[in-house]
């Protein structure tokens, strides 16, 4: 009898973890079709490309869509429109979504262009991750 348990919890055990890599992988598979398709709907609708940044963490999903300040103050409906899009066309991503919308002009925390060879970001003259070589004074 006890082999027969074990072999059933066993059993168990596999249909499980089948089960939540599945789910797992209906999850990211609509990630990313979400990031292909849904700035080409909001292009279609506002007539202006957004930038969008999509992560998913364990239980939730954080949607960052920068849009001109212009589009911001004539449309007030923009996320109740993505919220709705996901919700009809990927509906196992809408249960806990949370959407922010930003000005994408305004937004400073990307990088330029790095022209140095050593630097391995990418900014340009405003660059705070190389440091200065400073070489020590010698005492006389």
């Amino acid at each position: 009898m006890s082999k027969f348990l074990k072999k059933t919890f066993g059993l168990a055990i596999v249909v499980g973890l089948g089960y939540l890599g599945l789910k797992l992988y209906k999850i990211i598979k609509g990630v990313m079709k979400l990031s292909k398709n849904l700035p080409e709907f909001l292009t279609n609708v506002y007539g202006e490309k957004p930038s969008i940044s999509i992560n998913q963490h364990f239980r939730s999903l954080h949607v960052k869509v920068g849009f001109s300040k212009e589009i911001l103050e004539k449309n007030s409906d923009i996320e109740a429109i993505i919220l709705e899009y996901v919700e009809d066309f990927y509906p196992e991503l809408s249960k806990d979504l949370k959407i922010d919308l930003y000005d994408k002009e305004t937004k400073t925390d990307e990088c330029n262009c790095c022209e140095d060879d050593d630097c391995d970001c990418d900014c340009g003259d405003d660059c705070k991750c190389q440091e200065e070589e400073t070489t020590p004074e010698e005492e006389v």
